[in-house]
């Protein structure tokens, strides 16, 4: 491979790569902090603009966690509950499809870590709803 496919489609990405590799070794929960502290940091930022779309998207899933806690607290009829589910459902569903652009804006490497991240969180989620169910019939009967 040439030097010149090798190189990120952004020069953005190719600066933070460039720092990334600075930054010395990573590993173990240390990461997990210092993803934190960079995520504070770019929330922070006055140059980070967010789309009037990702703050409805936002408002949207807060709202349907909310409705799922309604329903968990106050126990509708089964119909009842899942309608918020589905709400939940979809609203994620929307949320990550808009989301899914940031993979244009990234160099390949950054991607590809980027759709481990979005696997990897899918498993977690389907494994925690998995323990949950589980456990409540289990602690149920």
């Amino acid at each position: 491979m040439s030097d010149m496919e090798m190189q990120p489609t952004n020069p953005q990405a190719a600066s933070e790569e460039a720092a990334t590799s600075q930054a010395g070794p990573r590993g173990g929960f240390r990461n997990v902090s210092n993803a934190l502290r960079h995520i504070r940091g770019a929330m922070a930022a006055q140059d980070v603009k967010q789309r009037r779309a990702d703050r409805i998207m936002i408002g949207v899933v807060a709202v349907s966690v909310l409705t799922l806690l309604a329903a968990v607290v106050f126990t509708p009829p089964p119909l009842l509950i899942m309608a918020p589910l589905v709400v939940t459902f979809i609203a994620l569903l929307v949320y990550v499809f808009h989301r899914m652009g940031i993979f244009l804006s990234v160099g390949p490497r950054q991607a590809l870590i980027f759709w481990q991240l979005v696997i990897g969180s899918l498993w977690l989620g389907i494994t925690a709803g998995l323990l949950v169910m589980l456990g409540s019939l289990y602690f149920t009967k």
